[in-house]
């Protein structure tokens, strides 16, 4: 018998945080053990790890993991939604990006640079998006990259087309390479279409939608 999963209970105006997924912070071993449980209950088993992302039911469907779902975007990178903050220590301060989902004129624009670039297309909109959608970030060493992205983020509101430069690369040794592109496909993610669920709670009581639900429209 199919679990029917509860009404959304994730904020839609934020904050939205996206903490990444190898940082020390989580609770690896609890969450491995879990996602275990929910496969195994299910009979599915697999060493491939695609496999695994794209059939595992507790990565998607009605059971899938609470850890899993704010990492996808489900749950609106919302740490307060479905018990994720129980799985993270502050205590280790993780890094933690403050996002915000990006306009339709924003999400235009960075297809155009993207088409326009000499990155692999999927990188190069990873990348603006992370520059335009990025508002803050913990820790010292992230400070120094995330403001560079967001002067780049400016910098691309005004007509720029360059997708990259040095000073973000070296910026990124600090840390880790991956972690603009990490950023911007969270940001991409935070900026998918309402789920069905999502839709029927931000209905106003006359058939509108509540001022609080991701923007769909130029900011």
């Amino acid at each position: 018998m199919a679990r029917r999963r509860f009404a959304p209970s994730h904020g839609f105006a934020g904050p939205h945080v996206f903490v990444p997924l190898d940082d020390s912070a989580w609770d690896h071993e609890r969450i491995e053990t879990e996602i275990a449980d929910i496969e195994k209950r299910h009979g599915f088993a697999t060493d491939d790890v695609a496999e695994r992302f794209r059939d595992s039911p507790a990565y998607r469907g009605d059971e899938a993991h609470v850890v899993r779902r704010y990492w996808s975007g489900a749950t609106r990178f919302d740490l307060e939604a479905e018990g994720v903050r129980d799985y993270l220590d502050l205590n280790k301060r993780p890094e933690q990006w403050i996002i915000r989902p990006l306009t339709l004129r924003e999400l235009a624009a960075a297809q155009v640079m993207t088409s326009a670039g000499s990155w692999d297309a999927a990188a190069t909109s990873a990348y603006l998006s992370a520059c335009i959608g990025l508002e803050g970030v913990t820790g010292g060493r992230e400070q120094q990259l995330a403001a560079l992205l967001r002067a780049r983020g400016e910098g691309y509101a005004h007509g720029g087309t360059r997708p990259t430069d040095d000073a973000v690369l070296e910026a990124t040794q600090t840390i880790a390479y991956e972690i603009p592109s990490e950023v911007g496909n969270a940001i991409l993610r935070l900026s998918q279409d309402l789920s069905d669920d999502e839709k029927k709670r931000s209905a106003g009581p006359h058939g509108g939608t509540s001022p609080t639900a991701p923007a769909t429209t130029e900011g």
